[in-house]
């Protein structure tokens, strides 16, 4: 074996160095029906076919080496010439793609690096995707479809024409943006042998979306989050993925995200996004928990890592969400206002997440603000009725309506009405937020309490009474008899 490894090296060697090009002796009337020839990675290249018209004696037949420019000698045997008749086709697969040069050598005098040789055939060897008819292909494409000379796209309609046409060198296309000029969808494939099916030609798109982990559907786009939000990223592929599925190169992709101090990487928190394969039409990434990421405002982008789409084809949307730092906080609409009028505050917490919301100061001597009823985010099943157990709230069945559980949205906020009434205590109140821990029991139907935990904000608004003013036009000094309005 190791015998046949240097043979098989010397031989190559001596195919580079003999470097001679000789029309004469053994070589006079031997030629090839092309000079130059374009084939398909992988795949068999067209017959070179040779012939001979004179031998080196009258009953002789010339036995040959055929070198592939790539390491691989074959021998072959010319016979004793019959006029221009090919009398031996030889053919060669290439697993690279590259320029290569066929030599042709007399295997009975063969010595490395000192047989003369003639060069019979420039090979340009392209990496090009085997297709049949049915599949689907991309601009940007080398593709190999055997036999193939045309692609045709027709239009619609009981006397359709001719919309677009790709001409193919030996089965092999090259689909630039140029060739397909937008024309996408089903084109017919034709060669010598007539029909041969069809293909479809696209554009290799690719889009991003990004979402809650525990919540799908929920978008982050244009949210803010916290940083123990966990996040997954979809990787929409729709025609890419499928096309590759049973390929030996996979349809692969990455997400470039730019930091809010406008780095760029793969990585978000600990999840590195590069050169991911595509399972799907549309491929979920959990990033998990965000971590130590930078907070701030973040973009993200899809690109192929597969090539050619890596290098030519447009990258994704993008998505933009801000990273907080903060965990749990709470503001008001207004400092204080009239009574008769709502108030709001808003709640900044984590994604699609609970907490406990109620007025500290209410009393039931007092007439005191009510959450409004209906609202959105507010929970009114029968667990989120449950007070905290380890909260503290003086008198708190004469407070029905003071308190609630509320559930925030994907960016993690939830903004919260109280009204008043013409009789509503005018006093300041204080609105607390708490994050809270359920507590379950045997029942698995839901928790059997809910406590609060230490992380809490609060923000106060002032009620207060209205008061009647009067304004009139003008710099206040008026003739006796004047209309004041």
């Amino acid at each position: 074996a190791v015998l046949v490894v240097l043979l098989a090296a010397m031989l190559f060697v001596g195919a580079a160095s003999a470097g001679n090009v000789e029309d004469k002796g053994d070589f006079a009337n031997i030629s090839a029906n092309v000079d130059s020839l374009t084939a398909a990675t992988n795949y068999q290249s067209e017959d070179i076919k040779l012939y001979n018209t004179s031998a080196l004696t009258d009953t002789a037949n010339l036995s040959v080496y055929v070198n592939w420019g790539d390491g691989n000698i074959l021998p072959s045997t010319l016979k004793k010439g019959s006029g221009n008749e090919y009398n031996v086709t030889v053919n060669h697969t290439y697993s690279q793609p590259g320029t290569y040069n066929v030599l042709l050598y007399n295997a009975s005098s063969y010595t490395a690096g000192k047989t003369q040789s003639k060069q019979l055939v420039t090979i340009t060897v392209i990496d090009a995707r085997k297709v049949v008819s049915g599949d689907d292909v991309f601009v940007y494409e080398h593709i190999f479809y055997e036999g193939a000379t045309r692609l045709v796209k027709y239009s619609d309609g009981a006397s359709p024409s001719v919309i677009n046409q790709i001409s193919g060198t030996n089965g092999i296309f090259y689909l630039t943006e140029d060739v397909v000029g937008g024309q996408y969808g089903t084109y017919n494939v034709t060669g010598e042998a007539g029909n041969l099916g069809t293909i479809s030609i696209w554009y290799p798109e690719i889009s991003l979306q990004a979402e809650l982990t525990n919540s799908p559907g929920d978008s982050i786009d244009g949210k803010s989050i916290n940083k123990n939000t966990a996040v997954t990223f979809l990787i929409n592929s729709p025609k890419v993925q499928p096309a590759f599925a049973d390929e030996k190169d996979k349809a692969t992709a990455k997400i470039v995200f730019t930091t809010p101090s406008n780095g760029k990487t793969t990585y978000f928190g600990s999840t590195n996004i590069d050169g991911e394969t595509l399972t799907s039409t549309q491929t979920a990434i959990n990033a998990g928990s965000i971590g130590s990421v930078e907070a701030g405002a973040w973009t993200a982008q899809a690109e192929y890592t597969l090539e050619p789409f890596a290098t030519y084809a447009a990258k994704s949307n993008t998505v933009k969400f801000t990273v907080q730092s903060t965990t749990l906080t709470i503001t008001a609409g207004k400092d204080s206002v009239v009574r008769s009028n709502p108030f709001t505050v808003a709640i900044q917490g984590n994604s699609k997440a609970l907490y406990f919301v109620y007025l500290d100061g209410a009393s039931k001597s007092d007439t005191n603000p009510k959450l409004m009823k209906g609202q959105s985010g507010m929970k009114t099943d029968i667990y989120s009725q449950l007070i905290p157990k380890n909260l503290n709230i003086p008198d708190s069945k004469d407070l029905t309506g003071t308190y609630g559980f509320f559930e925030t949205d994907a960016s993690g906020t939830r903004t919260i009405q109280y009204d008043t009434t013409a009789s509503t205590t005018d006093k300041t109140y204080t609105v607390k937020v708490y994050e809270i821990e359920e507590k379950w029991g045997w029942n698995t139907e839901g928790p059997s309490t809910y406590n609060v935990t230490s992380n809490y904000d609060s923000v106060k608004v002032k009620v207060e009474k209205g008061a009647v003013t009067i304004s009139v036009a003008g710099d206040g000094v008026y003739y006796i008899g004047q209309e004041i309005e």
